[in-house]
């Protein structure tokens, strides 16, 4: 009985280490400046396994997909955003939760642009995205409610929830960091945000 115990989790280990390797392997495809591919079997190829290896483990292409997108956010130190936006103090949240974006975004820039391009044409990739956009929205909407109801902002709950949404995105901080370096561009969109919100920087830092 103890060794086929044993036997189980030996087998439990082998399986989350191959799965662990296969992410790897796919990361490092996305991270490559000059790779464009990546498809099943240049994973299997990277990962040093075959392709009934990576259906074994994830079940079919899309759920690869999904599984790297969770990897990714996992490497860019995600939950650090969300512990920025439930800072007690709402106006040190809304500095600290674009700090902590911009430095996410940066740390995986080159990634998350291509899973986004690799989105368009999958769509289970693009429901998990929007997933992690509805729960991103989420935790920004409770952010703006704090700030209106501190006196911090004279914009309306939504009005503030989509401003936030907005210039705390991706797509705000590419647009911004194609021609600055990532701290300028952090400083950037804190201007912005707290311009439209009518926060003034002494409040954004506790001061």
């Amino acid at each position: 009985m103890a060794s086929r115990v044993y036997d189980m989790r030996g087998r439990a280990t082998a399986v989350a280490a191959a799965r662990t390797h296969a992410l790897s392997a796919a990361y490092e495809l996305l991270a490559d400046r000059a790779g464009h591919e990546l498809s099943v079997d240049a994973i299997a190829r990277a990962a040093g396994v075959t392709r009934a290896t990576l259906y074994n483990q994830f079940g079919s292409r899309s759920a690869l997909l999904g599984a790297i997108f969770l990897d990714v956010g996992r490497r860019m130190k995600a939950e650090r955003i969300y512990a920025a936006m439930r800072l007690p103090e709402p106006t040190q949240a809304l500095s600290a939760t674009l700090r902590e974006s911009t430095r996410a975004y940066a740390r995986q820039e080159r990634v998350i642009r291509k899973l986004f391009a690799l989105a368009a044409l999958d769509r289970e990739l693009s429901l998990e995205i929007e997933q992690s956009e509805r729960e991103r929205r989420q935790g920004l909407a409770h952010l703006a409610a704090r700030l209106v109801e501190s006196g911090a902002t004279r914009l309306d709950v939504t009005a503030a929830a989509a401003l936030l949404a907005a210039l705390t995105s991706f797509q705000a901080f590419e647009a911004l960091a194609f021609d600055s370096g990532p701290r300028l561009t952090e400083r950037k969109l804190l201007s912005l945000v707290q311009a439209g919100l009518g926060v003034s920087n002494k409040k954004a830092r506790g001061k």
